[in-house]
């Protein structure tokens, strides 16, 4: 039989780690308002400032290339859907993310982290396919 103090600690954590909000970080919608008014570049430089990746070159140019290939290939940006959001941790959250194109989406996922100065990207993984980037559990529509 467990203890009623051990019940209540972890009753406590669960509504702890519920009642936590998850926050979109403003550089991700920054980067996205960037990617629809100027472009790959201006988007790239957005996600990146500040991170680990901000001054690696072959990242970049990757991750620009691709950003331009979809939409030569999809159209226009025409915005973007959270789809799911992990706080890992209070300095760090994932972000699931559709890109919405004239012809079709795109996926991505931010690995934000909260450093002294504010958030930064300190990951970014961009795929044209579902399954590249998001976890089965969501794909299989698990909550």
């Amino acid at each position: 039989m467990k203890s009623p103090l051990v019940t209540i600690l972890i009753t406590t954590a669960f509504a702890g780690s519920a009642l936590a909000q998850l926050e979109i970080p403003k550089i991700v919608g920054d980067g996205f308002n960037a990617y629809q008014n100027a472009g790959a570049k201006a988007a790239i430089s957005a996600w990146l400032k500040a991170s680990p990746l901000e001054n690696d070159v072959s990242t970049r140019t990757n991750m620009e290339g691709l950003l331009g290939r979809w939409q030569t290939d999809y159209g226009k940006l025409v915005g973007f859907d959270l789809i799911r959001g992990v706080i890992l941790s209070p300095s760090s959250e994932r972000l699931y993310v559709l890109i919405k194109f004239e012809k079709g989406p795109a996926f991505a996922s931010f690995d934000c982290y909260r450093a002294s100065t504010g958030w930064i990207v300190a990951r970014l993984n961009l795929n044209a396919s579902a399954s590249e980037v998001l976890p089965g559990a969501i794909l299989s529509g698990s909550p």
